[in-house]
């Protein structure tokens, strides 16, 4: 009985002297990968941050659409036009001006042609006249004077030189044969022109000349403006000229002719007063030079019409 016991504990003291086996777990390092590809996608990262920075920048996400980005204003500075400073008799405007001049001196024209009368139209269109413009008629008048007749037509294409666009007016507002025109042409009638009637079918006018007559008593000569400046910008030319105004009244029984000068057109602001004899005052020269500080500015700009080449009105203003 008792070696049985003592294989028993043999035994027991066996199992508790093994040793534990222990699993083996392997850890597998990981492969370093290849650098490129890193390079790669940072690459695409800064592409993508470009592109995505131009379109925040140019809808101006980033920007208040009031104040134009640095870059507007850059091209805004490339597409501003320079100006360049003309001669003041510039054949580039001086015809037009001069043909104008009468209409500009006291009286603001801002909506161009729109702003002259019909009469007003049609003097600047028959000062144009030329003889081949007029076709003379078999009719007489009552003293024997030939009628002529000119197309509408004409009227209207000498006013699109003026105002570089077809101006219409009512042609026959314009009939009156007491008012009489002053015309560069003379057919031995004279120089004088009234217009009698207005054909609409066939947009005729037919009309009459005679000549141009009275006195006027001596005056002094009156230099009543000066062109100061003339600029052109782009297609535009501005010029800017210094004006006097004046009244004159003569007294034929002292012998005195008295000039009353103004700074404005409406005459209501006096800024001299000259008196000389009636028998030496057409050696007087009253100027606007003597006044510069004074007189008015009269501002007028003229376009220029790509098809002809040639500048036209567009408007003036006094102030």
């Amino acid at each position: 009985m008792e070696e049985n016991n003592n294989v028993e504990v043999l035994d027991e003291e066996k199992k508790e002297v093994q040793p534990e086996v222990k699993e083996e777990v392997k850890v597998e390092t990981p492969k370093k990968k290849s650098p490129v590809g890193w390079i790669i996608l940072v690459i695409i990262l800064m592409i993508g941050c470009l592109i995505g920075g131009y379109f925040i920048n140019e809808s101006g996400i980033l920007s208040s659409k009031e104040e134009p980005t640095k870059k507007e204003d850059k091209k805004k500075e490339k597409k501003e036009e320079k100006e360049e400073k003309l001669s003041l008799e510039d054949g580039k405007f001086i015809n037009i001006y001069n043909e104008l001049k009468s209409y500009t001196y006291n009286k603001n024209r801002e909506n161009g042609y729109k702003g002259f009368t019909d009469l007003e139209l049609s003097t600047i269109a028959i000062d144009k006249l030329v003889e081949g413009d007029l076709t003379k008629t078999s009719e007489n008048d009552e003293w024997g004077r030939p009628y002529y007749t000119f197309s509408s037509d004409k009227l209207v294409s000498y006013l699109k030189e003026s105002f570089g666009k077809d101006v219409t007016f009512n042609f026959s507002s314009i009939v009156n044969k007491e008012h009489g025109y002053t015309t560069k042409i003379s057919f031995g009638e004279g120089s004088g022109m009234s217009i009698i009637s207005y054909d609409e079918s066939t947009k005729n006018y037919k009309v009459r000349f005679f000549g141009l007559g009275g006195t006027t008593p001596p005056k002094a000569t009156f230099i009543e403006r000066k062109i100061t400046s003339a600029v052109l910008k782009g297609d535009t030319i501005t010029v800017e000229e210094k004006a006097i105004y004046y009244k004159n009244d003569v007294d034929l029984t002292t012998n005195k002719s008295v000039y009353n000068i103004y700074s404005d057109p409406d005459m209501k602001n006096t800024i001299d007063t000259k008196t000389y004899d009636l028998d030496k005052v057409e050696k007087e020269t009253i100027s606007v030079e003597s006044y510069m500080d004074k007189a008015s500015t009269i501002t007028s700009t003229y376009k220029l019409d790509k098809e002809s080449n040639k500048y036209y009105f567009v408007s003036s203003s006094i102030k």
